[in-house]
């Protein structure tokens, strides 16, 4: 667990074989190990939510997969399967070894990650490199650096984290000293800020889930209220003409733009507003979805179809997102009406096994975050889900038990 942060040296990927994590390679061995130990405790694991939860993101992709017409089958189904694999690895883990053994190991890796990655953000403000934050165009935070520390120029993911993290120090609180746990609140909360990112929703909802009881209805009202407001910029671009000019200046990482030559680019505008790469994705998710309704184009396909998707409205070659950015217009677009119906038994999944645990909050907050990051590929949310299977395998908590007799 505590290797989950560590996905690059500063900028440059840690990547072992092809796309795979030390974490990934790990939890492969792990589930290879343990295999006989969740075969057998699958009668508590199959009656979970957080079980159900899991599958709710694998098995209509594994199905999907199944049925395109792309190459290499077996690390497509591979890729699907992971987050069943790896919440069921970590969860009956954690469940056997105990949760305060497994939540240690991941707080030291977080830890020193997050550590390691504001240190260097501190080295970058001061000798103006960018070997673990950004200085690039933001369109509110223009000119400050964005952190994303260990994880390959992505302050989304390192946001993304973070609020995992939390999570997890906010749940273990118990195992630690109040002067470690205020620590780490104060760390994780700073690299949330300094990451810039849409994960800072994220964090609010968390914040909000644990507020006194009698405060927590206005305290989620406000968090979801600041997830609209986050979202009406993030879809409807600010009023731009179309700029010409080096790709770098016009931030590609937000808006779309058109090849002009090698570093120079043309920022895409309609009726007078800059086109953003998060409102383009959610154009072609839903031509995807158009075209493929029952299976959708598959997470393989999907790059294919927002390339031929781009050419087609803008006449050439360009700037955009590969992937939908968001799981709930995302898996109808890469998974169909089987993506869709895996997002219902999800929601109900989550519902139904609803304690108000903080790691329900956790689940919630990337609920919020998944509006515009694929959180369904993030090996953090399996990993909130795992912790979750382990809270539900290990039984009631008092509190239900006292609902249930009511």
């Amino acid at each position: 667990m505590g290797l989950l942060p560590f996905q690059a040296f500063a900028a440059v990927p840690l990547e072992l074989v092809g796309s795979f994590l030390a974490f990934d390679l790990l939890v492969m061995l792990a589930a290879v190990a343990g295999g006989p130990g969740i075969w057998a405790a699958r009668r508590q694991w199959l009656l979970a939510p957080a079980a159900w939860l899991a599958a709710a993101l694998a098995l209509p992709g594994i199905a999907s997969e199944l049925l395109q017409a792309q190459p290499a089958l077996g690390r497509r189904i591979a890729e699907q399967a992971a987050p069943l694999v790896a919440v069921l690895v970590v969860g009956v883990a954690a469940r056997d070894v105990g949760a305060a053994v497994v939540r240690r190991a991941a707080w030291v890796g977080g830890a020193l990650a997050l550590g390691l990655g504001l240190l260097g953000w501190a080295l970058d403000l001061w000798t103006g490199s960018s070997r673990f934050s950004e200085h690039g165009l933001h369109p509110v935070f223009s000119g400050l650096p964005r952190l994303f520390g260990t994880f390959a120029g992505s302050p989304e993911r390192l946001g993304s984290f973070t609020v995992y993290w939390l999570a997890m120090v906010l749940a273990g609180s118990s195992d630690k000293s109040r002067r470690c746990r205020r620590g780490s609140l104060a760390l994780g909360g700073v690299a949330l800020l300094l990451s810039m990112s849409y994960a800072w929703v994220g964090g609010m909802l968390l914040a909000a889930s644990r507020v006194p009881r009698r405060l927590r209805h206005w305290a989620v009202g406000a968090a979801l209220l600041a997830v609209v407001c986050a979202s009406v910029p993030i879809v409807r671009g600010p009023p731009s003409a179309e700029l010409s000019g080096p790709c770098r200046a016009l931030d590609v990482s937000h808006y779309l733009a058109l090849r002009l030559a090698p570093g120079r680019c043309r920022r895409i505008a309609i009726e007078g507003r800059a086109v953003t790469a998060y409102q383009e994705a959610k154009r072609v998710s839903w031509l995807a979805f158009r075209d493929r309704p029952f299976v959708g184009v598959g997470y393989a396909g999907f790059p294919e179809v927002s390339e031929r998707a781009f050419l087609e409205r803008y006449g050439g070659a360009g700037i955009h997102y590969t992937q939908p950015h968001g799981i709930f217009h995302g898996l109808a677009a890469k998974h169909g009406l089987l993506g869709l119906l895996g997002l219902c038994v999800w929601l109900a999944a989550l519902w139904r096994g609803w304690r108000d645990s903080i790691w329900d909050g956790a689940v919630l907050g990337f609920l919020a975050i998944g509006l515009h990051i694929d959180v369904d590929r993030l090996r953090e949310l399996w990993l909130v889900l795992a912790f979750l299977l382990a809270e539900q395998l290990a039984g009631p908590k008092d509190e239900d038990v006292d609902r249930i007799r009511r």
